[in-house]
């Protein structure tokens, strides 16, 4: 060969199955290595007659290519699969996985047998078909050349083979071989094998996505790692993920094991080198949070900063190939302060310390954590700035840092976070406008901003944020109008302004949100008329407009939204009639219309509420009798309070079915003749007012005596 042939010559040649036993592939295998050798290195074998040496090459391609499907490798030598059938019955259990994962397993078995190789040719006995493609025990001399190592997997799945994946990488990061959803078939034995150099170290990752292993609760499944002639790991009773590093050079830890699945093949990992580095540093920033937050006095403190004990087990810890990727120490009792040192948790992905008394400030290295993904420090008692450097950590999808007392303004860079889902800064003391900038986190489904010191108005940008589902703005200082943009987050669920100083018309576009499910605007100074569109808003449960300055009627639309439950116009300037369309909405718990300018009598469909819990409509200029049919509300609890109007004629004995009702206030009408003596039959009334009427006589009764605490007559 010339030297250029010599450099790629494969460094190992495997024969994938055929009719051939395995003993007998082994020893063709064999003779065809050693014919090779003598090719390449002449001066290494005796010097024979040309012809003889033409004999020999024309004997190893016989061998090769007539008995034999031949598969090299060139380079670093990536795994070959090896497919051995068997006669092992699959097991009649339920099936878990999806018909969508069973049509791509069996497009890539397809598309793999029909590009690469023939279909398996079934084995000559029962017994060949668990053969692995060489004996664990077999000299790796007889396969590998000099300065490589023989690694060997040998694998058998459980009954959800397709939930199993695993790979094998250097000390590079880079991907020797691995599996991802193989189409392989559960309950049989398969096998890989790769030269690999023998001065480097390898990982070696298996998963299952169910977070059941491989091994025992669906099938007996199993895998061993050989490297050379040595077993390194064997096993399949795991949860999500088991890890092993093997090889020269490797850092002395232990396996690990995750308790949560990947979705994907784990990343490509830094130099093994700088693998121990990496967790000693973990390590020590671990023990400086627990110092920094009095870990000796925690609720839960197990295993923390002892020597000989793994940092991954210790309680609240998890890791992922050896690196904390977790850390749940929610409701602990950490007292102190995060120190600095976080910024070295490069790998962590998640990061629990809500509830707790964390105080000081957040320190700006956490944005060195770019794999963060979960960031909750809500219920503390942080003080100081939300860091600008927040908006590094691009794939940050959960950030909570409300319920503490923390000051200045809402970061520009927050719309730095593209991944970002949920953003909540809710009950702290900031202050200033919220940032444009806001509108560019596309993914954004949860604003919380809630319940602090915001002034200015709403910016129109938000309208951009298709992906919003709530948006809770209450208790600021917000001024000017409801956006218009508003009308178009059409995924928006929950929209709370209660409590600004927001003016202008409720926006016509609220009808177009069709998934709209809580609009409450109450304690503003909106005013104008209440739109006929919510009545196309069939989502609709909880309408609250109390305490602003609205106008005009209202709409008979409002008896096209059946899935109103919370109905509340109290305290505005409503004139008109009750709608008899308010009987329509069977779903209807609570109506509040009382401190406003109606004027008609009591609609009789208000008996058709059954479900009514709250009724209050004191404070109009509703005339007329009290309707008999509202005895039906049985459910009606608390009050019925029906005082300051224009009421006439006797009170119905029907509202003495209301046993629920802990008060009733009738006080302030013009109602006669004597109150119905089964009133002492409601047993929850605890209050009763009928003062300022005409009437003549009242009931008695034992039991008022003893349940009433206030009755005025």
């Amino acid at each position: 060969l010339t030297p250029t042939q010599q450099a790629t010559r494969p460094s190992f040649i495997t024969f994938l199955p055929s009719k051939a036993s395995a003993r007998h592939k082994l020893k063709t295998q064999e003779k065809a290595n050693k014919i090779i050798k003598d090719m390449r290195y002449p001066h290494q074998s005796q010097i024979m007659p040309r012809c003889i040496m033409w004999i020999h090459i024309l004997l190893a391609f016989s061998l090769l290519v007539t008995k034999l499907p031949l598969s090299c490798s060139t380079g670093t030598s990536p795994l070959i699969k090896h497919y051995a059938p068997s006669d092992h019955p699959r097991k009649n259990v339920p099936r878990r996985n999806h018909k969508a994962r069973e049509m791509r397993r069996a497009e890539q078995f397809s598309t793999e047998i029909g590009s690469d190789f023939s279909e398996p040719v079934p084995s000559q006995s029962s017994s060949d078909a668990s053969l692995p493609i060489s004996s664990p025990t077999s000299p790796r001399s007889q396969i590998c050349s000099d300065g490589f190592s023989l690694i060997r997997i040998f694998l058998t799945p459980d009954d959800f083979e397709e939930e199993m994946r695993w790979m094998l990488s250097n000390s590079r990061g880079a991907i020797i071989y691995g599996f991802d959803y193989s189409p392989i078939t559960a309950a049989e034995d398969y096998g890989w094998e790769s030269c690999v150099p023998e001065d480097d170290c390898y990982s070696f990752t298996i998963e299952d996505d169910w977070g059941d292993g491989i091994c025992c609760s669906h099938g007996e499944g199993s895998y061993s790692l050989w490297y050379d002639d040595v077993k390194v790991a064997s096993g399949g009773d795991f949860e999500f993920s088991e890890s092993r590093f093997f090889g020269a050079n490797c850092p002395t830890f232990s396996p690990s094991a995750s308790s949560r699945p990947s979705s994907k093949l784990p990343r490509l990992q830094p130099l093994v080198s700088e693998h121990a580095e990496i967790i000693e540093k973990e390590r020590d920033t671990l023990i400086k949070l627990f110092e920094s937050t009095r870990g000796e006095e925690w609720l839960v403190n197990t295993g923390w900063i002892k020597e000989d004990e793994n940092h991954c087990k210790w309680e609240g810890v998890s890791c992922k190939n050896g690196f904390v990727n977790k850390l749940t120490l929610e409701a602990k009792g950490l007292d102190g302060s995060i120190p600095t040192d976080v910024g070295m948790l490069s790998n962590l992905r998640y990061l629990y310390l809500a509830e707790n008394k964390i105080h000081g400030s957040i320190p700006t290295e956490i944005g060195m954590m770019e794999s963060l993904e979960i960031l909750e420090l809500n219920l503390n008692a942080i003080d100081g700035t939300v860091p600008t450097e927040v908006g590094r950590i691009e794939r940050l999808n959960y950030l909570s840092f409300s319920d503490n007392t923390l000051h200045g303004n809402i970061p520009t860079e927050v719309g730095m976070i593209s991944n970002l889902g949920v953003f909540s800064l809710s009950a702290n003391n900031l202050h200033g406008t919220v940032p444009t900038e806001i509108g560019m986190i596309k993914n954004l489904k949860h604003l919380h901003i809630s319940e602090n010191n915001l002034h200015g108005t709403l910016p129109t940008e938000i309208g951009m944020m298709k992906s919003l589902e709530i948006i809770f703005l209450q208790e600021n200082t917000f001024h000017g109008t409801i956006p218009t943009e508003i009308g178009m987050l059409g995924n928006l669920i929950h929209l709370l302004l209660h409590d600004n100083s927001l003016s202008g018309t409720i926006p016509t576009e609220i009808g177009m949100m069709e998934n709209l499910n809580t609009l409450h605007i109450s304690r503003n100074s909106i005013n104008g008329t209440i739109p006929t569109k919510i009545g196309m808003m069939e989502h609709f449960a909880a309408f609250i407009l109390s305490r602003n300055s609205i106008n005009g009627t209202i709409p008979t639309e409002i008896g096209m939204i059946k899935s109103l439950k919370f109905f509340f116009l109290d305290h505005n300037f409503i004139n008109g009639i009750i709608p008899t369309e308010i009987g329509l909405i069977e779903s209807l718990h609570f109506l509040f219309l009382s401190d406003n300018f109606l004027n008609s009598t009591i609609p009789t469909e208000v008996g058709l509420l059954s479900k009514l819990n709250g009724f209050q409509i004191f404070s109009n200029n509703i005339y007329g009798t009290i309707p008999t049919e509202i005895g039906h509300l049985q459910d009606l609890q608390r009050a019925l309070n029906l005082s300051s109007m224009f009421l006439t004629g006797t009170v119905p004995s029907e509202l003495g079915m209301l046993r629920k009702i802990d008060a009733l206030d009738l006080s302030s009408n013009s109602l006669t003749s004597s109150l119905p003596t089964n009133l002492v039959d409601m047993a929850s009334l605890e209050y009763l007012n009928v003062s300022n009427n005409n009437f003549v006589s009242f009931p008695l009764g034992k039991t008022w005596n003893t349940i009433l605490e206030t009755c005025d007559m």
